[in-house]
Parts: C-alpha cells; structure tokens; sequence
C-alpha cells in the first residue's frame, strides 16, 4: 500500500542548539517542507514557496501544525498519464483523478488501501468534507495542472516518447548480449 509510504516515511533532522535530539513526531510534513526548512536554517525567507519550515515544529516553537495535507501524481512514469491529487486528513485519505473514478480510504482501518469506500452512503458527509478540503489545497497551491484536461495530443506524444525509451532499452540489452 502506499499509504506506508507516504504516512510512515522517516525524516531526520539534526541542528544542534536548535533542535532537541531524540524527538518523534507523527505530524503530516511533505517533501515541499524540505526546502523552507533548509532556507530558513539559513536565516533566508521562503516566501512564496508551497512548504513549511520544520524548524518551528522541530524545535518545539509550535504546536499549530496542519492538520491535512495534499499528495500529486502525474502517473507513474512513461506511457501512464493519470493525474491525481489525494488529501489525506486525520485516518481518511480522498484521491481524485482527472479521468477515473476516485477513492476513500480509512487508512487507520484499512492501512493497505483495499476497501474502497467511496460509494459507501454512510461516509457521504466525510467525501463531501475532503472534497472540500483538496479545493481548498489546489487554490492555495494555485494548482492549475489537475483542473486541465489532458489533450489526446499530449497522450501521443507520451506514448511515442514511451515506445522510444523501451527501443533503446531493448537495444541496449541486444548490445550486451553480443
């Protein structure tokens, strides 16, 4: 599942006489939070950027932190285009795509992601609410890419792009085996 991945993936930071060492924290951070958070070890501003400085939250400065947080995908890779955003809030994690249907999850019941409830009547109000939620996330974010369809040129494009990658990966094994 790769709710492990994205809710149990570890982070260390060290900066003596600024943060206190052996600390734990389940607070929702994001690979965007890595570069304020650098800028502002530096005394430089990051405004403008989608993150957050750790800093505050590290050293105990905070107690506010989110408490929701927006994940991308643009596919996974080559030939597959299939853009997604997923709001994860408290156990439940909404994604929606721009070209399927999308998906509920509650990742404290269901860890692995495998029982999809997002036609479930009884969880109508909670989809309603992380709907809402990612609105919110993709105008902050000023997020224009999910809203824009995907134009059958792009998709060839792609494809070709894709074919050409598996030739010269196939010719390159064809070189070896010489």
């Amino acid at each position: 599942g790769s709710e492990m991945c994205i809710r149990d993936s570890p982070l260390a930071l060290r900066l003596p006489g600024v943060i206190p060492p052996q600390q734990e924290s389940s607070a929702l951070v994001s690979g965007v939070d890595v570069v304020p958070t650098l800028l502002d070890a530096a005394g430089l501003d990051a405004m403008g950027m989608d993150g957050r400085s750790l800093l505050p939250l590290a050293s105990g400065e905070t107690e506010v932190w989110r408490d929701s947080l927006m994940v991308e995908t643009y596919g996974h890779g080559f030939g597959v285009v299939d853009i997604g955003r997923a709001i994860i809030k408290g156990p439940f994690k909404y994604v929606s795509y721009q070209r399927h249907e999308g998906e509920l999850y509650d990742l404290e019941e269901d860890p692995y992601e495998l029982d999809n409830l997002i036609a479930d009547p009884d969880h109508s109000a909670l989809l309603a609410e992380m709907k809402a939620e990612l609105r919110i996330w993709l105008a902050q974010t000023n997020d224009r890419d999910f809203d824009t369809p995907v134009t059958e040129e792009f998709l060839q494009a792609d494809r070709q792009e894709f074919e050409a990658l598996l030739a010269r990966r196939a010719a390159f094994r064809e070189s070896r085996t010489r």
